[in-house]
């Protein structure tokens, strides 16, 4: 609720450093951000990744599979997983992919709506990741993070040479 009351007014390193999992305020926050940082501004988000696990360790493979994807469409909204997705066992490696591409389409659906509404394509608003970390803190964390940026900056943009 504190973003929307933040000065944006000047380019921002928004940091959201969860230690819990994605959530749909997390995706909130997300929206806030793409719809107002401006070109130049930074964007980082830490997630705790561990998988879902049931209290009752005794399931089978078919049950807690079924069970781990309930508790994530709990968590953000059954409209958030593609149908790939919703057959996923989402054990560490796969949990990592879907929550990366949840945080992805949900950057690409905000971006996809302020740019509806900019005439001047080069002023459009574009999004390079520069960050993908997984490490341990106490649990399994995903940091993923990159920069805003007008489409008319892309050159600058590719000579900061972010991908060495």
């Amino acid at each position: 609720d504190s973003l929307p009351k933040l000065n944006w007014s000047t380019q921002t390193i928004l940091w959201l450093d969860y230690d819990y999992k994605l959530i749909r305020e997390s995706l909130q926050d997300i929206n806030t951000f793409f719809t107002i940082a401006l070109p130049g501004s930074m964007f980082i988000i830490s997630i705790n990744i561990k998988p879902d696990e049931p209290r009752h360790k005794m399931m089978e493979t078919k049950e807690k599979k079924e069970w781990r994807i309930k508790q994530l469409i709990k968590r953000v909204g059954r409209e958030k997983l593609s149908s790939e997705a919703l057959n996923r066992n989402l054990g560490l490696k796969l949990n990592i992919q879907t929550i990366h591409e949840i945080v992805q389409d949900q950057i690409d659906e905000v971006l996809l709506d302020r740019n509806g509404l900019v005439e001047d394509k080069n002023k459009h608003i574009e999004y390079e990741q520069i960050l993908n970390l997984l490490y341990a803190d106490g649990v399994p964390m995903l940091t993923i993070g990159g920069i805003i940026f007008e489409r008319d900056q892309a050159d600058q943009v590719r000579k900061a040479k972010f991908d060495e």
